[in-house]
């Protein structure tokens, strides 16, 4: 049987989807202007990796990985910050973080399309 719906978490999930993810690009757009966007997205990543690990250790979840994980994710973090998060703060140096913002919701959508074309899978 399907549990009944909160309507006040739906709208409170909402509201931390529009305010908090939304005012990110922002808020980008205002430190880009005093901090180097390189320096700005890896304080970012910094900050979030230690929120990470204090939430982990809060919780007593156990947080030991292998140096082959460790391996991995060093690299997708690195082409993470210098090619996605990286590139998005620096570009805010020329566009308006509306326009940032939407494009980034965007890519959803440009994964499942090239899904489509490079896999062949269908949508569902």
């Amino acid at each position: 049987m399907d549990k009944p719906t909160n309507p006040t978490l739906i709208i409170l999930a909402f509201f931390a989807i529009y305010v908090i993810w939304g005012s990110t690009y922002l808020l980008n757009k205002i430190a880009v202007t005093e901090l180097p966007a390189f320096m700005l997205a890896g304080i970012r990543f910094v900050i979030a990796g230690i929120l990470i690990f204090i939430l982990a250790r809060v919780m007593g979840l156990d947080i030991v990985i292998s140096w082959r994980e460790f391996f991995n994710t060093a690299i997708a973090g690195f082409l993470f910050l210098a090619f996605g998060n990286g590139v998005v703060v620096w570009a805010l140096k020329f566009v308006d973080s509306g326009f940032a913002a939407l494009e980034i919701s965007a890519q959803p959508l440009v994964v499942l399309f090239l899904m489509r074309i490079l896999q062949g899978k269908k949508f569902n």
